[in-house]
């Protein structure tokens, strides 16, 4: 799909979920900013991302490629709160209350 645009923005409030992100391989050191912090995947070191925090990654057309493990979990908060997430597109959907009949 190619390299996407140079400070490309992700996440925010449509994106309730957390992200585990394993470094596999990060050749240039490509840095993921999220509030005031840079955090550098490195080979064998996961972190914790709560996907609803807009965060930002750097691309060029000259960075060697990098690989991340990315594990995508439901924010612990989001059923108490009546939504779930789409299984297609990542995003929250109100639960339908279900009713049973006794």
């Amino acid at each position: 799909p190619g390299i996407p645009p140079r400070g490309a923005m992700y996440g925010g409030m449509h994106f309730p979920r957390l992200k585990v992100h394993c470094g596999i391989s990060n050749p240039d050191h490509v840095e993921l900013r999220i509030a005031n912090l840079s955090l550098i995947w490195k080979r064998g070191a996961c972190m914790l991302i709560d996907d609803s925090f807009e965060h930002e990654i750097e691309n060029s057309a000259n960075q060697r490629v990098r690989t991340i493990l990315e594990i995508k979990v439901e924010h612990p908060d989001l059923r108490a709160s009546g939504y779930r997430i789409d299984e297609d597109g990542g995003r929250k959907i109100r639960m339908r209350k279900l009713v049973h009949e006794l």
